[in-house]
């Protein structure tokens, strides 16, 4: 679980305070939406439950991250997100100190 607090109004900062707080670091992924894996921190949890460069973050919690509110100070609790690998649609789970990646 990954608890942030958005330190912006800007679209997206939220989203993007959590992936980096978890070792991901990201970029628009285009048309289809979501949030392009650019890069992964060697030992941080996102490569401990197995998120890859390249990956796309589609959702939050199951929530689009697209429809992510942009209210300063907004708080928000990161427990799943729902990742695309090529065809591929996964959910990974961040639990305290260990997560698990699990197809969809």
């Amino acid at each position: 679980t990954v608890v942030v607090q958005s330190s912006s109004a800007d679209k997206g900062s939220a989203t993007r305070d959590a992936l980096s707080m978890i070792g991901v670091e990201i970029a628009a992924a285009g048309e289809g939406g979501g949030w392009k894996v650019k890069s992964v921190k060697q030992g941080s949890k996102a490569e401990r439950a197995g998120v890859k460069a390249d990956d796309v973050i589609e959702t939050l919690d199951g929530r689009k991250v697209s429809d992510e509110p942009t209210t300063p100070g907004k708080v928000i609790t990161v427990k799943k997100v729902g990742v695309k690998r090529g065809k591929d649609q996964l959910e990974i789970t961040f639990q305290g100190g260990s997560s698990s990646s699990d197809p969809k």
